[in-house]
């Protein structure tokens, strides 16, 4: 019994000083495993402030942790602290999972956001690979893939700015304006709950006007060209520097409007020598009206004259008879003289102040005198009482015949 009672003492001992060293162990094990749950509570909680930011979902407030502090005597306390895990433990796990939740909508909402940013970049002729936005390895790839579309979107954004005031201009141009609004402003629309939604730019409409009048435009002007070229080639009469078959031409337009400008400045100067010449005509038409007259008057006076002509023709046929005188009657006197009181040029001819009162026969030759120098020689193709029209000699032409110069008589006739 001694010895088995020494045998036990000794177990015993053994045995208290295995538990106590068991004991020590786990107290030191117990420790670690409250400070490595309290780290994971704080980062859980750290997250979920991280995750729940702007979101709106509450989280945050009903997620929290304290850590203890054993100098202080101060227990850990919050939702995720040992206290909520042991007394509810429903509030505890409800409030992991929402964490895991919100954590799986944050992801999806990425993947979403990275789907619909990769289709956006494509509708502006973009390729972004997906796997950029989503890789979280590094910065570099996602900060690559937004600088490339926010560039690329700003680029697209000018040029659609450029084109767009462009083509208000194009309008004004052409006098048919168009609203900038149209290509700005989205119509708003009303969803089956009675909520503003953004609908399709109003642009449609006002591109149509546009190419219409653009369509109308051309329209015109090819009708005009046409119009000229078809003008150009009915007036004949006219040597036309403009070239009808280069108007439509793009690269020659230019030049032809410039010969068009020539031809017009040709044209009306033309018009103005015509203006001239119809005002010139008038006043030969004036002219030749009064000669008429006279010549009417001169014709009553050459009855008169032919009826005392006979009588005296018969007297002095008589006179001759009774005296038996045969010699020449009514010859021109050799220093017979006058002047020009008309020309004209074109049909080359003067008209004298000398006639049949001065004994001026038909076909009679007479130099123009100007000053000391002979000008013209004339041949009386019409002779009236008071004046005769002569034809200018063109083979004795000297010099330009003028109302005003002398008319005499060659000493010989031819």
């Amino acid at each position: 019994m001694g010895k088995l009672g020494t045998i036990s003492g000794i177990v015993a001992a053994v045995l208290a000083v295995v538990a106590a060293v068991l004991s020590f162990m786990i107290s030191q094990k117990r420790g670690l495993y409250e400070e490595r749950a309290g780290k994971l509570a704080e980062a859980v909680a750290r997250m979920v402030a991280k995750v729940d930011q702007n979101s709106n979902s509450g989280l945050q407030a009903r997620t929290s942790f304290t850590r203890a502090d054993k100098q202080s005597g101060v227990p850990e306390d919050g939702s995720l602290s040992w206290k909520t895990y042991v007394s509810d433990p429903s509030t505890y796990e409800g409030t992991l999972n929402q964490a895991v939740t919100l954590a799986g909508v944050l992801n999806q909402r990425r993947d979403s956001l990275a789907e619909a940013f990769v289709k956006a970049a494509a509708q502006l002729e973009l390729d972004v690979d997906p796997a950029q936005l989503r890789d979280l390895s590094s910065d570099a790839p996602f900060t690559e893939a937004v600088t490339a579309v926010q560039g690329h979107v700003e680029a697209v954004s000018a040029r659609d700015k450029a084109m767009i005031d462009a083509l208000v201009k194009a309008a004004e141009t052409i006098n048919h304006p168009l609203d900038a609004g149209a290509f700005s402003r989205r119509e708003e629309t009303q969803d089956a709950e009675g909520k503003p939604v953004n609908g399709p730019f109003p642009y449609a409409a006002p591109l149509d006007e546009f190419g219409g009048n653009v369509k109308g435009l051309v329209t015109r002007c090819n009708d005009y060209a046409e119009a000229i070229a078809s003008a150009i080639q009915g007036v004949t009469k006219f040597s036309w520097q403009a070239d009808p078959e280069k108007i439509k031409d793009e690269r020659e337009y230019s030049g032809v409007l410039t010969s068009l400008q020539n031809d017009f400045a040709d044209i009306n100067e033309q018009l103005a020598l015509y203006e001239q010449a119809r005002k010139e005509v008038a006043e030969q038409k004036q002219r030749i009206a009064q000669l008429v007259e006279e010549v009417e008057e001169t014709s009553a006076e050459l009855k008169d004259v032919k009826r005392d002509l006979t009588k005296a023709q018969a007297q002095v046929a008589r006179l001759q008879k009774a005296t038996g005188f045969d010699g020449e009657a009514g010859a021109v006197d050799p220093n017979l003289a006058g002047e020009i009181v008309d020309v004209n040029n074109e049909w080359n001819f003067v008209v004298v102040n000398l006639g049949r009162v001065n004994r001026v026969p038909e076909n009679l030759r007479m130099l123009v005198a100007r000053d000391d120098r002979l000008v013209a020689r004339l041949q009386v193709s019409k002779v009236f009482g008071k004046v005769s029209v002569a034809e200018i000699l063109p083979e004795a032409n000297i010099d330009a015949v003028k109302v005003g110069d002398r008319v005499i008589l060659p000493k010989e006739q031819e």
